[in-house]
């Protein structure tokens, strides 16, 4: 890191590397493989584990607009919610098994209060269904 903490380009290259697509390093003379032949293990866990710690800070503006745009919606339901949050992050399509597992997550949260006094959705409920949504298989593979 350079003096004043500052972050650089060169550490920003490096954090894909970290999750296994390094820029300008190509795996071979072939060049990037595509599909899921260049997901490890590990690289998964370091992309989820990255998607997670940013998607989850509501410092950062692009989060807050994300935020914005789920809890200015007319959704007024754990489906409606958990589609919106689709949209807003992609729009990504998802198997029906993860939808289910969302609705499941959203339905918790709204029977434990995930809609305010006023309406609105809480912000808890939509960062917990972030940061299901960017860990998902569909998610990590688009």
């Amino acid at each position: 890191t350079p003096i004043g903490g500052e972050v650089g380009i060169y550490e920003v290259m490096e954090e894909g590397g970290f999750m296994g697509q390094k820029l300008l390093d190509p795996p071979s003379v072939e060049g990037w493989h595509t599909g899921e032949e260049w997901i490890t293990s590990g690289a998964l866990v370091d992309r989820v584990n990255f998607v997670s710690s940013h998607i989850s800070n509501t410092n950062n503006p692009g989060v807050k607009k994300l935020i914005q745009k789920v809890g200015s919606s007319d959704a007024d339901s754990a489906y409606a919610v958990v589609e919106k949050c689709l949209d807003v992050l992609g729009p990504l399509d998802v198997t029906e098994d993860t939808r289910e597992e969302l609705i499941t997550l959203a339905e918790s949260a709204l029977g434990e209060g995930g809609f305010l006094a006023n309406g609105s959705i809480d912000i808890n409920l939509v960062l917990q269904l972030f940061k299901a949504i960017t860990s998902s298989r569909e998610f990590q593979r688009c």
